[in-house]
């Protein structure tokens, strides 16, 4: 079921009135601009990238100058960290399953909940 909310929400909400399909089809216009921009701008960052390489070394920087704004190009070096899935396994494995330690709410971040927008393009004929 779908509705439309206002912010603030008022004591007593009115009937929920139907979305303006406008504000719809600017957004899916706006994020398929924005998805083209965004293409453009990794195909730029790889070009320049790519023509530092020569320059770079790792934990070192590169600068390149334009005309009206500079880039810094570092290389940082390969990283390791716990895969949280595994550290769990292996827990559960030298504690059992049912330790304490998985069930007590310390132990455990808690994200909050949120809303999601997803739009999607729709089919032209």
């Amino acid at each position: 079921m779908s509705s439309v909310i206002q912010f603030p929400r008022p004591a007593v909400a009115p009937a929920p009135a139907p979305i303006d399909a406008t504000l719809v089809d600017q957004l899916g216009v706006l994020q398929a601009q924005i998805s083209d921009l965004s293409k453009i701008e990794t195909g730029l960052k790889d070009q320049i990238k790519l023509e530092a390489c020569d320059h770079l070394k790792v934990g070192a920087s590169v600068k390149v100058e334009g005309v009206y704004y500079s880039a810094t190009i570092i290389e940082m070096a390969a990283t390791q960290s716990l895969d949280p899935k595994v550290l769990e396994a292996k827990l559960r494995e030298l504690l059992g399953d049912d330790h304490s330690f998985f069930t007590d709410p310390a132990n455990f971040k808690t994200r909050a909940g949120s809303i999601t927008l997803k739009l999607t393009a729709r089919k032209t004929k």
